[in-house]
Order: C-alpha cells, then sequence, then structure tokens
C-alpha cells in the first residue's frame, strides 16, 4: 500500500511538471540556472550530453549529492554517468530540457 501511494505521488510529481515545463525537447535551461536550481528552489538539475535532467525526487540525490561523488547543478560527462553502476540510458526518464550553450 505504501509503495503505491509514493508511486502515485511521483507520477503526479511527474505529470505536474510537465504541465508546468511543457515539451522537454523545446525548452532550454542555462548553466547558470543550473547550478543554482538545488540552492534556490531545492530543484535538483544536472546535465550531460546537451540536455537537462531533474533528479529531484530520485532517493539517492535527495541530499543534493549522489554517492557522496556527483553534486546537484553540475554538468558531467557521458564517461562520468555510465562509469557508476548504471549507464547513461537510466538518466532518459528524467530529462526535462535542452542545455542551452
Amino acid at each position: 500500500m505504501k509503495k503505491a501511494i509514493v508511486a502515485t505521488l511521483f507520477l503526479v510529481v511527474i505529470f505536474i511538471g510537465y504541465l508546468f515545463l511543457g515539451n522537454p525537447s523545446s525548452e532550454c535551461i542555462t548553466i547558470e540556472k543550473l547550478e543554482v536550481s538545488f540552492e534556490e528552489s531545492g530543484t535538483c538539475l544536472v546535465a550531460f550530453d546537451e540536455s537537462v535532467y531533474d533528479v529531484t525526487f530520485v532517493s539517492n540525490w535527495i541530499t543534493g549529492m549522489h554517492h557522496g561523488e556527483h553534486l546537484c547543478g553540475q554538468e558531467y560527462s557521458a564517461e562520468e554517468i555510465s562509469g557508476g553502476p548504471h549507464g547513461v540510458e537510466m538518466m532518459g526518464k528524467f530529462r526535462i530540457a535542452k542545455l542551452c550553450k
């Protein structure tokens, strides 16, 4: 029951985020906004491969740091992402925008 409630809340948050952010492929977030997102709003954004990902509600990012190595608000290389226990394909579901260059 508890897992069902958490899963439902997660889906609601994703849906609301989609409503406010619109089509992920059309928005562009600057590196400056990315860098201050956690400090200013508690939103944990990370970037790699010219995309921005919202990992705010991923349990391993709740503190603003992922496994003591990666911080919210940073841009990472595909090598850094794939060097962990999961590959870059894990990140796809969290993509919300393009990274403005």
